[in-house]
């Protein structure tokens, strides 16, 4: 029997072959780069950089353009500043970029970038605007746009795209994960009589994830996840199975099915594309302790439902606490406290792809690509956790 490989490393090969293919991936971004350079050198559409007889590069953009008169009107602004301050017009000595604080003409300092920076990433999240390309334009000292991208090589393009992944990669927790996440594994549980014909019960799906050493043997329990479906071809009473449960379950079965007919809510049928026949419900997600805090609950639930997704059609979710008289369930109280449990639940559950249906009950077309780019931006966000 072929010797099993362990979670590191199905990783590292994984690692190995995604730097294959980031290599292939740059060389056809250079092969581009060229040319997108080649195609709009000259082209009075795009901004174009012109030497100086003095020495020294200038821009000419058209202001037939957004672009061109969106930098137009940047400098317009900046020339009524600099004669507001000083009653002038500026000279060819004058630095354009000025400190506001001085009685002369005196080019920013370090302090006044810092400022002008900080403001400009509070503008973006004012605006909607993600501040890591702000935050990226201050680290590499240029930004990129689509517009501009063919007057910086392939290199500086490539070292803006850098910063801004960085920048937006969340800051890691000051204390260390208890043991490497990229040895965890999920292990899934179904259990049912033989003698139970599909659709008579409900489907209850136990999911373990734990830690294993490299002899394959588990020796940190991380969480515990749970999940049931429904198979609404198969089933006769989907609804009932799942009134007939614990917990958040009949909630949502009130909330999915139609009271009188037992058929999926109309308008949850009607947003969701017809593919599948089976109904997952996220029964229960629980960590432990230690670790808690990290932002992996939404990565090992969204990989559970990977591998359960088979004929699903929908993933459905209550994001909340369980009762108080639930066995396990945390003490989240009443009023502000529960409250901030459900918009933390919420939180992790929008990461996933869920989207809020009615009633507090969320739900994920496994039809759509939403949840592969969720899948896969967790993923990559876990990388942080990478220990070498």
């Amino acid at each position: 029997m072929p010797k099993r490989r362990t979670a590191r490393q199905r990783e590292t090969q994984r690692r190995a072959h995604e730097a294959e293919q980031r290599l292939a991936r740059d060389e056809r971004e250079r092969e581009e780069h060229v040319r997108l350079v080649a195609e709009r050198s000259g082209d009075p559409r795009f901004v174009q950089r012109m030497p100086l007889p003095e020495g020294g590069p200038a821009l000419n953009w058209s202001l037939d353009t957004a672009e061109g008169r969106a930098m137009q009107e940047a400098f317009e602004a900046n020339l009524q500043a600099f004669r507001e301050k000083f009653g002038r017009d500026p000279g060819p000595d004058d630095p354009v970029f000025f400190d506001p604080d001085a009685d002369e003409p005196t080019p920013l300092g370090p302090q006044g970038w810092q400022s002008t920076f900080e403001a400009l990433r509070q503008a973006a999240e004012d605006a909607g605007v993600d501040p890591a390309y702000v935050a990226a334009w201050q680290e590499v000292g240029h930004v990129v746009t689509d517009e501009n991208r063919h007057l910086f090589s392939a290199a500086e393009v490539q070292a803006y795209v850098d910063a801004v992944e960085r920048h937006q990669q969340p800051t890691l927790p000051e204390i260390p994960l208890p043991a490497d996440l990229f040895a965890v594994e999920l292990t899934v549980n179904h259990r049912r009589a033989w003698s139970v014909e599909p659709g008579e019960e409900l489907e209850t799906w136990n999911v373990s994830a734990d830690v294993y050493d490299e002899a394959g043997n588990a020796t940190v329990h991380v969480g515990d996840m749970r999940f049931v479906a429904v198979d609404l071809d198969e089933s006769a009473d989907a609804s009932g199975l799942l009134a007939d449960e614990d917990g958040n379950l009949p909630r949502i079965a009130r909330v999915i099915f139609d009271r009188g007919s037992g058929e999926l809510a109309e308008d949850l049928d009607e947003s969701l594309e017809p593919v599948g026949s089976r109904i997952l419900v996220v029964d229960l997600v629980r960590l432990e302790p230690a670790w808690r805090g990290f932002g992996i609950g939404a990565l090992l639930t969204a990989s559970a439902i990977k591998i359960l997704s088979g004929g699903v059609r929908a993933v459905i979710c209550y994001p909340a606490p369980l009762p108080v008289d639930e066995p396990g369930a945390p003490a989240a109280g009443a009023g502000p406290q529960r409250k901030q449990a459900i918009q933390a639940l919420g939180t992790v559950a929008s990461r996933i792809g869920f989207g809020p249906f009615r009633d507090g009950v969320w739900a994920l077309d496994l039809s759509l690509v939403t949840f592969e780019e969720c899948l896969e931006g967790l993923r990559a966000e876990a990388r942080r956790y990478e220990r070498g």
